[in-house]
């Protein structure tokens, strides 16, 4: 009972990371894309 309690916690474990670096992932993502928006509006307003 004691492996599949280790095995199931490093399961749970990389689970919880994998989810961690997706989220930061799709944060850099949409944080890009608005730093994206940002210079397209200010190069409009230049010109």
């Amino acid at each position: 009972m004691n492996r599949r309690h280790r095995i199931k916690g490093a399961l749970l474990y990389w689970a919880a990371v994998a989810a961690v670096l997706a989220v930061h992932a799709y944060a850099l993502r949409l944080d890009e894309q608005a730093q994206g928006d940002l210079r397209v509006r200010t190069a409009h307003q230049q010109a």
